[in-house]
Order: structure tokens, then sequence, then C-alpha cells
């Protein structure tokens, strides 16, 4: 092969590899961008009504983004119930509706404070599983290392280094496990289980929630 008849081929190379490149590199300065962050926040504010913020967004995969220090607010911001430094967004299938799977690594779950007001409770949780879930096609919520806090009086209750799933089989039915074996700095000699089934949609939303606590060293 001739000099001219090697180097058309070596330059559809080059550029097609050029372009490959500048695309991901596009790919990913899109994600990072304020301006990227902002709509994504005000998306997962108006699907919870609830006050969010995103510390910044970086690309993961092509289908998959990772949001950083994303914090979710009670009403009027009067405390904050959920953060998490580090949430991987993950889609699969149909870009028009596509499955969604979302992995939460570390950070601390507040159930009830002196600023939640006796509806914070029901409103939560209404807004997140009936109103807005069935909008989208969540299939899987997974933590890695969280924490459930529970403040009480002038103490809290902390369940530590939470794992656990949040499967939805459909839009009428998902079943969340979560075990922990550390509360309040103490290891249990058996693991603390919490069982719920949810069915977005509907009514009775929580129709079953169990709690299993083994024997615990707390007066």
């Amino acid at each position: 092969m001739g000099a001219r008849n090697r180097f058309i081929p070596a330059l559809l190379v080059a550029l097609l590899g050029s372009a490959m490149l500048w695309g991901t590199l596009g790919y990913a300065a899109y994600f990072r961008s304020d301006c990227y962050r902002r709509k994504t926040a005000a998306q997962l504010a108006r699907f919870f009504q609830l006050p969010v913020e995103i510390g910044r967004v970086e690309p993961h995969t092509f289908h998959s983004r990772v949001f950083r220090d994303v914090s979710i607010w009670l009403p009027d911001r009067r405390d904050r119930v959920f953060f998490c430094p580090a949430a991987i967004w993950r889609e699969a299938g149909p870009s028009a509706r596509p499955d969604i799977f979302l992995d939460l690594a570390g950070g601390t779950l507040t159930i009830g404070s002196e600023s939640w007001l006796p509806e914070d409770y029901r409103y939560i949780l209404r807004s997140a599983l009936t109103e807005n879930l069935s909008r989208v096609s969540l299939r899987r919520v997974l933590l890695h290392g969280m924490e459930l806090v529970w403040p009480k009086g002038s103490g809290h209750i902390v369940a530590e280094g939470v794992t656990g799933e949040i499967a939805f089989h459909d839009n009428q039915h998902g079943d969340a496990t979560f075990i922990s074996r550390r509360l309040n700095g103490y290891e249990v000699t058996e693991p603390i289980h919490i069982y719920a089934r949810v069915q977005p949609g509907q009514q009775d939303f929580l129709p079953e929630v169990q709690l299993t606590v083994p024997r615990l060293p707390i007066a």
C-alpha cells in the first residue's frame, strides 16, 4: 500500500478518535456545569416538593452520574432531613423512560426533631412514595453505611452503618429492607432489622412495617 493509500485510513482514524475525545470531554463538561447542577436540583425539588441542594455533579459513565453533597430540607428549610456525600444515579433501558437505580454511600437521614411539625412525617412520605414516584421508573435504591437519626428530647437515637435495599417490582409494589449492627455507638449482638412493604399510589402506601430490635445496653 502506497503512502497516500495509508494516509487516508490513518486520517479517518485520527478524525474519529478526535471526535470521540471531544464528545467525551463535552459530555463531562456539561454534567459538571453549574447550569446542569442547578437544573437537577430544581427537578428533585419538584419531585420531593421540598428544598434540595446539590454540591456538584460528576460524570460516572455514559449512563450514570454522581451527585455530591446532596441535601433535602423541610419546607422553609426548618431542618435538614437528608444528607448524602455521594449518590450515584444510573439509568438503563429506553431513553424515553429508563429504569433508574440509585446508590447512596454514607450520609444521614433524620427522622423528626423539634423543628418538625406533626404533618411533616406523612407529607414527606406521601410526596415521595405516592404522588411522584409513578412518574419515574425507579427500580432500586441501595444504602451503604448511612446513619438513621431519631432526635428525642435532649438526646437522640442513631442507627449507624445502615445498609439495605429498596426494590420496586412495579409501580404498585416494593420492599424495603435495612440492617444496622450499631446503635448509639454500641455494637449489638444481633442486627437491627427494618422491613417495610411499599405501595406507591395507594392510600395505604406503607401497609406493613416491621422493626426487630435485640436487647440493647441503653438506659
